[in-house]
């Protein structure tokens, strides 16, 4: 049912956008990817019960700007899925629309709105809204917005007490940075209880009043659980040629989301992290990148990340290049070591070829198993001017599994153009 509203709601916008076509101004644009995978589903508990699989999935955007009214903007997207060949778990078809929503900006900037599905980035994190979106510019760099609406889970699965809501102040002299206050919650009924712990102050900030530095971060105060969340990034560029980059941050990982990927046992808990990145661009063939992070736990333990990723391109004009990368993290409760390889080359025109291996070794194993190996292969070719095909391979040996083999077959188009 999801996806035959999916197909209907794609189906009508695709009819009527290019009918406003005739108005003056504007632009119409859109994009469709399809893919088709096929990869192997292994029981870690019986390797030789391997199953494969075969999804396929479908993801269509389409929208127009100043097209018949000018500030007037639409843009909705969404995917459809089906798993064509030995479905395990899960519905068979699917899909779900990502986003769906109108908005306007009045001539002179004054106040807008968008009404809809759309994700809002507000301090530290993202979220998903079906509601409205108000911004007002009264003037004198100042901002003033404010939001409301349903949080919606995935494939249109509904939970109509599952709201949220907030209110924020800026003052933002672009061309100087910006300071915002804002006041935000997610609540999961009636009887006010928030759900996450989502309940917070936060403050946004950033700095661009100086050439040579640019600064941003956000801090944000939990009122629900009295925990803090912050992050701000220090960014120079002493030579054309290199790019210097400082940060610090509070996390907590299962803050918003709990993570589920095998890393996640290196990182898991409440944790300080400070370091800095450094990037060399050279007018020649060689450029690299190096970082290194401190990490202190909440337990007082510590741990690091570093490393170096050197590279050589063969050739200005195009992307052909080949680099490695080697790192080590060390954490709270295991850590690992990293070497890649990769390389990327264009042998004839329109074509793209590339290749990266990856490797982890563990400190100590996880489900019997001390390393991780991924191997991709990739293809592209250009058919014509916006439409590209990209076949991939890959194979992965992790803890989770001892392999899964992986392919996927990807044509996608996207096209943009000015209404006159």
């Amino acid at each position: 049912m999801a996806n035959r509203l999916l197909e209907c709601v794609l189906a009508a916008v695709a009819l009527c956008v290019p009918a406003l076509a005739g108005a003056e101004g504007g632009r119409v644009y859109g994009s469709s990817t399809t893919m088709f995978m096929e990869y192997q589903v292994v029981d870690p508990d019986a390797p030789g019960s391997a199953r494969y699989q075969m999804p396929v999935f479908e993801y269509i955007a389409l929208g127009s700007d100043d097209v018949g009214v000018p500030g007037f903007s639409v843009h909705l997207s969404g995917f459809g899925y089906g798993n064509i060949r030995n479905p395990v778990e899960g519905e068979r078809l699917s899909g779900d629309l990502l986003v769906a929503l109108v908005s306007y900006r009045t001539p002179k900037g004054l106040f807008g709105a968008t009404l809809g599905r759309q994700l809002l980035y507000t301090a530290g994190m993202a979220k998903l809204l079906d509601g409205v979106h108000l911004r007002l510019y009264p003037g004198a760099s100042m901002e003033l917005s404010a939001y409301a609406g349903f949080v919606p889970y995935p494939r249109f699965d509904y939970d109509y007490m599952r709201f949220g809501y907030g209110v924020r102040v800026a003052y933002n002299p672009f061309e100087r940075g910006r300071v915002g206050l804002a006041f935000e919650e997610e609540r999961a009924g009636l009887d006010g209880s928030p759900r996450r712990a989502f309940s917070h102050v936060s403050l946004d900030y950033a700095w661009r009043g100086w050439r040579w530095l640019d600064m941003t971060g956000f801090l944000a105060l939990d009122v629900a659980r009295g925990s803090i969340e912050t992050r701000t990034i220090l960014t120079t560029s002493p030579h054309r040629w290199v790019a210097l980059s400082v940060d610090y941050g509070m996390h907590d990982p299962n803050y918003y989301i709990p993570r589920t990927s095998i890393f996640s046992v290196f990182r898991n808990s409440f944790y300080h992290a400070i370091g800095g990145d450094v990037a060399l661009r050279t007018d020649g063939w060689l450029f690299a990148n190096g970082y290194f992070r401190y990490f202190l736990y909440q337990r007082g333990e510590d741990g690091y990340q570093a490393g170096l990723r050197p590279g050589f391109a063969f050739s200005k004009r195009s992307r052909d290049s080949a680099g490695m990368e080697v790192s080590r993290f060390k954490a709270r409760t295991n850590g690992y070591w990293q070497a890649r390889a990769y390389g990327v080359l264009s042998p004839v025109r329109r074509l793209d070829l590339t290749l990266d291996v990856d490797n982890y070794f563990y400190d100590a194993a996880m489900n019997g198993h001390d390393r991780s190996h991924i191997v991709r292969v990739t293809a592209g070719y250009e058919v014509f001017r916006n439409a590209k095909v990209q076949g991939d391979l890959a194979v992965t040996v992790n803890p989770e599994f001892r392999q899964m083999v992986s392919g996927l077959v990807k044509f996608s188009y996207a096209f943009s153009e000015l209404v006159y």
